[in-house]
């Protein structure tokens, strides 16, 4: 920071020299956060990525990333944590969340929370997801294997009885 008061001197004889005041200011705490998501799901599984960039001169700890959004279509995985990231540092964290159902335009909210020497403060990113869950042909099969497993373990007395009676219907027939 500069001081209240600045002094100029200059020595010479040049009557046409004039002096400019210049000053910088420095960030010394500030967090940049950005939220993206991978292009595709895997396995009902959505990959999204927070990038937290240190745009300040000191050491921040203690980071806490955290991703919130719809509980209904969304299983969002707990908080990430990172002992420091220094000044003028990145970090990009890999959270994987669960779609349970397809949607369209959700809010995911990406919030950082961070301790400095001046306190505790918190940086957010929004994104908007559409996620699609797509059944696989082998699902349908699946699907209708559980059912059949299902069925003769509810009805198996009842199937044996069949296989049974096919099975004396067939040797009637040969004698």
């Amino acid at each position: 920071m500069p001081k209240d008061r600045v002094n100029y001197s200059y020595v010479g004889t040049d009557p046409g020299v004039r002096l400019l005041s210049q000053a910088t200011i420095l960030k010394e705490v500030g967090l940049e956060v950005s939220l993206d998501a991978a292009g595709e799901l895997r396995d009902s599984t959505w990959e999204w990525y927070v990038t937290v960039r240190n745009v300040g001169s000191v050491t921040v700890n203690n980071l806490s990333v955290r991703l919130s959004a719809d509980n209904e279509i969304f299983e969002i995985p707990p908080p990430v944590t990172l002992d420091e990231l220094p000044g003028g540092h990145n970090k990009v964290f890999t959270l994987e969340v669960r779609v349970k159902r397809s949607a369209e335009n959700l809010p995911v909210v990406a919030e950082v929370e961070y301790e400095t020497p001046y306190g505790v403060f918190s940086a957010k990113a929004e994104a908007k997801a559409s996620p699609t869950l797509y059944e696989s042909p082998l699902s349908g099969l699946e699907k209708y294997f559980a059912a059949m497993r299902s069925f003769l373990a509810e009805h198996s007395l009842f199937v044996l009885l069949v296989l049974v009676g096919m099975a004396g219907i067939l040797l009637a027939r040969r004698f």
